[in-house]
């Protein structure tokens, strides 16, 4: 996701394999916008290479400055 939404992906930078997800969550303790939570959002790797869904609606999170 760009760097201007703050999101953080869980693995190593290895290869993905197939079938498997990957996680994204707010950096540091922000929150989404909008929803005020913790993100969650994840992409499968499927066989062709690419990633499901194909065209992701990443969340943006933001510091508590801008949430009050």
């Amino acid at each position: 996701p760009p760097k201007e939404l703050n999101l953080k992906a869980h693995y190593d930078n290895s290869p993905i394999p197939v079938g498997q997800k990957v996680e994204f969550s707010c950096v540091d303790n922000m929150k989404t916008e909008g929803a005020f939570e913790d993100a969650l959002y994840e992409l499968n790797c499927l066989k062709d290479g690419t990633f499901e869904p194909s065209s992701p609606s990443y969340p943006k999170c933001l510091s508590s400055n801008y949430l009050n």
